[in-house]
């Protein structure tokens, strides 16, 4: 169990390193560190600090009442008073210290120890500081002995003045928590942790839906071949009780566990054939499948219908309207055909389309949104039904998709979509989107994006599906199963990082260095062009053309992450200067020595530098990134 960390704190911009190496409990604050950073350190106080813990991408400093928290979009923010230092340096590496005044400390965490030390307490001092020597550390320790031992029991979230002034007024020592515990109400997530969970919970539904499609599909393609003209009776025959029951609960039959094999079949034949229940369940197809099927009406006897016929007849099949055989074979049930024929009417069949596109623009609103006003829902409805919505028409229209199936609710004017409940995780999405427009999709758009999970036509994603079937080696179904995926991490805000990661977690492997090369400038351009869900539906590069001024009348400077990054920077550089933008393409670059042999071997080597940039792989030959590696000593 983890009772004090050893640390090393380093002056940072001296050379040689000048440093302390100390002990400090742990069971305290934040605030209560800040104290004994300044303490150990022999610097004057100032509440004016902040912790950066750049892996974690996490920022404490003390709660200021009115003040913004968040001071970058990829920086979450924890109160220092409310928070403890066990979690984030129990698996922390290191994270800096910063002040106002100038004072910049990098903190190593060099141990973990299980033995208990209640006070602070410096084991080695390197060097001397720019105001002059540091105090003799047996008579530093003596006065952090006498101050600031601690004494566990009830946690103390005092803040950094209280904390201050009690050591002014010579009540010393400070009070750690024997079971430190948390304080969430002033943690505020970063625009990228919002849109990262938010990316989660979406990728846990689809996958959720992805398998329970396989499981419908598997189901459709297994058994024998079945005789012709068959009854329900038959239709259901192969069918476990299991899959009878949960197509009973599906339908919410009532007292259906309570039935054998026959009796079920027979109350499920009768709850389909009903006229209203028929209607609902079909309320859904689009103008494609409702033709298809009506043309599969029309041949009494069956037949054999052209492969996309064939794909557009699936879904009627799921719902137990028609036979799909193994031979692909296709038959309507004569008792569905009477059914059928009694609601077929041009008030249904608007019904049925109007439902069919609201079904998508929700589950569109889902994608691109997380919440949009009921107006524009009524926008993209106007696009793809080709007449406008009224607004007390729009809760109707709304209401016939089936509860179960509707990814949304409607409150306050707006639909929000469902995995954005929860902790009310849709306005922190709308506070990171700003005042941004929304995007309204084509009729064409919506689709693509709802039954493909991403814009198949468009030419980026396209030179992807080439070049991962092409260069990568990768299989045609396991690129339309990769595809949806990494969209779907670009759009919620991933990096080159990301892809690449997902890539390598499907076994995908670059078979050599050029073709990863030639892969880095795909990936920005398909980030460039993607629709963003912090963009509410916009790309990256259209946001770029509608972005207002700065102050000043400037546009935001723009700087790259990687050597590519850099170089793709410096070939663009005039067309962005021409939209009004700087290009900064040496930012977060480090100068690194190197010995070169531009002759050969057989010639004398020459010294130099190269710049190296965080999301580069390291020089050292570790194969991390820059960042994760030498470069967090930077």
């Amino acid at each position: 169990m983890l009772k004090a960390c050893q640390l090393k704190i380093i002056l940072k911009k001296t050379k040689p390193p000048v440093w302390k190496r100390c002990i400090v409990p742990v069971g305290i604050t934040f605030s209560q560190l800040a104290v004994i950073l300044e303490e150990v350190m022999e610097e004057e106080p100032s509440d004016r600090y902040e912790y950066e813990f750049y892996q974690a991408k996490i920022h404490l400093r003390e709660w200021r009442e009115g003040a913004e928290p968040l001071t970058k979009w990829n920086y979450d923010y924890m109160c220092s008073s409310d928070t403890f230092i066990d979690g984030l340096l129990g698996r922390e590496d290191w994270f800096t210290f910063r002040r106002n005044d100038g004072v910049d400390l990098r903190v190593e965490i060099e141990k973990r120890l299980d033995e208990e030390r209640p006070c602070p307490c410096v084991l080695k001092q390197n060097g001397t500081p720019q105001n002059g020597a540091w105090t003799d550390a047996e008579a530093l320790n003596r006065r952090l002995e006498e101050r600031l031992t601690v004494t566990w029991g009830k946690a103390d979230h005092s803040g950094y003045e209280k904390l201050r002034s009690r050591l002014e007024q010579g009540n010393t020592g400070l009070k750690g928590a024997a079971q430190p515990v948390d304080r969430q109400g002033r943690y505020r997530k970063s625009a990228n942790t919002i849109i990262k969970d938010f990316s989660e919970s979406l990728q846990s539904a689809l996958a959720e839906k992805i398998l329970g499609e396989l499981r419908d599909l598997c189901k459709a393609k297994a058994g024998e071949e079945e005789s012709r003209d068959p009854s329900f009776e038959e239709f259901f025959s192969d069918w476990s009780l299991k899959e009878l029951q949960e197509m009973a609960a599906d339908l919410k039959l009532p007292g259906y566990r309570a039935l054998k094999k026959a009796g079920l079949i027979q109350a499920i034949r009768e709850e389909l054939l009903k006229p209203e229940v028929m209607e609902s369940r079909l309320l859904l197809l689009s103008d494609a499948e409702a033709a298809a099927f009506e043309r599969a009406l029309k041949k009494e006897n069956g037949y054999y219908p052209a492969p996309d016929e064939l794909e557009d007849l699936d879904r009627l099949y799921q719902l137990a309207y028609l036979i799909i055989y193994e031979d692909e074979y296709v038959q309507v049930l004569p008792e569905v055909a009477r059914v059928y024929e009694k609601i077929n009417t041009p008030e249904y069949q608007k019904r049925r389309r109007e439902a069919f596109w609201m079904y998508h623009c929700l589950l569109f609103v889902g994608l691109l949104y997380a919440a949009a006003p009921e107006r524009i829902v009524r926008r993209m409805l106007k696009n793809c039904l080709g007449y406008p919505v009224a607004r007390e028409a729009f809760p109707e229209i709304f209401d016939l998709v089936p509860q179960e199936l509707n990814p949304c609710v409607r409150r306050e004017g707006r639909v929000i979509h469902k995995e954005t409940l929860p902790d009310d995780l849709y306005r922190d999405i709308e506070r990171t989107q700003g005042e941004i427009e929304f995007y309204i999709p084509s009729p064409e758009e919506v689709l693509d994006y709802t039954e493909n999970g991403y814009p198949t036509g468009d030419p980026q994603y396209e030179s992807l599906r080439s070049f991962l079937t092409g260069q990568l080696g990768v299989g045609e179904e396991t690129a339309d199963g990769l595809i949806p995926a990494i969209w779907n991490r670009i759009s919620m805000g991933g990096q080159l990082s990301d892809v690449m990661e997902l890539l390598e977690d499907a076994g995908i492997i670059f078979p050599s260095e050029q073709v990863w090369k030639e892969s880095v400038p795909l990936i920005m351009d398909l980030s460039n062009h993607t629709r963003m869900l912090v963009g509410r539906g916009w790309t990256p590069m259209e946001m770029l053309e509608r972005m207002p001024a700065q102050q000043g009348g400037k546009l935001p400077t723009i700087v790259p992450m990687s050597t590519m990054a850099a170089d793709m920077l410096r070939e663009s550089a005039d067309e962005l200067n021409s939209l009004g933008f700087e290009v900064d393409p040496d930012y977060g670059a480090d100068e690194i020595p190197m010995v070169y042999m531009p002759r050969g071997t057989s010639g004398s080597m020459e010294a130099g530098s190269r710049k190296v940039y965080p999301n580069d792989p390291c020089p050292c030959g570790s194969g991390k990134k820059y960042k994760k590696c030498c470069g967090r000593n930077r």
